[in-house]
């Protein structure tokens, strides 16, 4: 169960960081 949680945790991590990079792009004027 442990490994599962820490999985969960991970996955939420990368989606939350990709989501932030998107929004930096989107607002950033450079692109």
């Amino acid at each position: 169960m442990k490994k599962v949680l820490f999985a969960g945790l991970l996955v939420l991590a990368g989606v939350s960081v990709s989501a932030q990079n998107l929004i930096k792009t989107k607002n950033s004027p450079l692109k």
